[in-house]
Order: C-alpha cells, then sequence, then structure tokens
C-alpha cells in the first residue's frame, strides 16, 4: 500500500522524505529567515526536490460539510465525486423529494448555487490539518449549513432559506487518505508546509503558516474514505474542537 503521511506528524514521514528534507535543509532556512545571500531560486529548487519526494505518497485530509443520512450512507459506499453544477442540483431535489427542503426554498438555491464558479467546479477540497487548527471562524459554517458553501452562501442572510439548510443534516468531517499526486497546486502550497514543518521542528522561528489546504479532481473511491466523523462523536469534538465554540452546534 501507499505510504500515508500527516502532514503535522513528521513521525509518520518515511525515510525518503526525511532524507530529502536534510538535503535542502540549509537553502530553506536562510530563505525562510530571509538570510543574506539567500534565493529565490534556491528555494524554488528546494520546494521542487521536497514535491518531488512526496509524489508516490498519500496524505491524510479532512473536508467539513454537513450531510444527510443518505448523503453518508451514500460517500461510505461510492465515495467522494467532484463538485459540479449538476451535482449541487441534484442535491438539492433529493432534499426537496424526501421531504427536507420546501419546494420554495429548493427552486431558490438550486437557482443561486454557486457551484460553476471556477474555483469550485469540478473541485474538492481538503485541509490537512485538524480542522480545529482553522478556529470557529474557519469551520463553522461549513459545519452548520447543509450542502457546502456552494450551496449556502448566498443565502446566510436570508433567514427562510438559511433555516431550512441548517436543520437538513448533520455536521461531519470526512477524514480520506489522498493521493499527493492527485493534489493541485495552491497558494498553501504541501511541499512548502512540510518544509515550514520540518524547519520548525527543527526549532526555526518560523514565521508563515504551517498549514495547508489542496483540491483534487480526482474521485475519491470509498477504499480511501478512512472516516466520516459526524457530530456528536467523540473524534468529531477533537477534531473541530467544537465544544470550545461561543454557539454550540
Amino acid at each position: 500500500m501507499t505510504h500515508v503521511i500527516d502532514a503535522c506528524d513528521p513521525s509518520t514521514w518515511p525515510l525518503s522524505l526525511s532524507e530529502a528534507l536534510a538535503d535542502i535543509n540549509d537553502v530553506a532556512l536562510a530563505y525562510e529567515l530571509d538570510a543574506p545571500g539567500s534565493s529565490l531560486a534556491d528555494y524554488e529548487w528546494a520546494v521542487d526536490r521536497i514535491s518531488e519526494a512526496l509524489t508516490h505518497l498519500s496524505i491524510r485530509g479532512w473536508h467539513c460539510t454537513n450531510l444527510s443520512t443518505d448523503e453518508i450512507k451514500a460517500i461510505r459506499e461510492q465515495g467522494m465525486a467532484p463538485l459540479s453544477s449538476d451535482m449541487a442540483v441534484m442535491r438539492v431535489n433529493q432534499q426537496r423529494t424526501r421531504g427536507a427542503l420546501s419546494s420554495a426554498v429548493a427552486e431558490e438555491v438550486a437557482a443561486k448555487h454557486q457551484a460553476g464558479q471556477p474555483n469550485r467546479n469540478g473541485r474538492t477540497w481538503f485541509c490537512f490539518f485538524p480542522p480545529r487548527k482553522a478556529g470557529q471562524g474557519g469551520i463553522e459554517r461549513l459545519l452548520r449549513y447543509w450542502g457546502g458553501e456552494a450551496v449556502y452562501w448566498a443565502h446566510l442572510e436570508h433567514c427562510a432559506v438559511s433555516e431550512e439548510l441548517r436543520h437538513i443534516g448533520t455536521p461531519a468531517i470526512i477524514e480520506v487518505e489522498l493521493p499527493i499526486a492527485s493534489i493541485e497546486r495552491t497558494f498553501t502550497d504541501l511541499p512548502i508546509a512540510i518544509i515550514r514543518r520540518h524547519l520548525f521542528n527543527k526549532g526555526a522561528p518560523i514565521r508563515e503558516s504551517l498549514r495547508s489546504e489542496g483540491y483534487t479532481r480526482e474521485l475519491i473511491p470509498a477504499s480511501r474514505v478512512r472516516a466520516i466523523h459526524v457530530f456528536p462523536s467523540e473524534a468529531f469534538r477533537r477534531l473541530s474542537g467544537c465544544d470550545s465554540w461561543t454557539d454550540p452546534l
């Protein structure tokens, strides 16, 4: 099986990755600390070196959402497909059919979804750190409102719609093992986060974020879904940190 790493836990990193990090340590440290003589070109070489070392590995990732019982069952059996406009409308219609959404609200939500936007369409987003580290402000709405940002975002100021969306499903955190080769590189790049974590653990005063997020365009098979942690399980509470929120779920 593919080796699975936790981006926040170097004890899970294989020897090949540790050796690559040792190779680029001095170059990366100089750049991160803005030392005299540090070079962007050298740092880019270091990032590429770590990216190559990560290629054949998988990583543990988390996706915060709110799901109905039937949607949880479907993911456990069929896996996760990337977001699309057709998927958003299908999910809304399913909830209308089962009576969880009124016809009026279903029509409005289906008409105003944002699943077709370039930063959402064909993608499934994950964080590669325990979601609680994003804080209440970072994940609360994802967990509190059914449908994901693409569905609920346009309706947060419309009480009648948002209230229906709040009462459909259950807060859930989907934990997956994602092939790193399938992750698109983003502004919160995984190789950079790994480098910074390595330097931080060596005692370097890293000022930039150690966290990384990313997305895949691929279907995630059920075999790669490690767990779906649902509220109010102990694992959900630990991953979300919801017990410390000002407003309980």
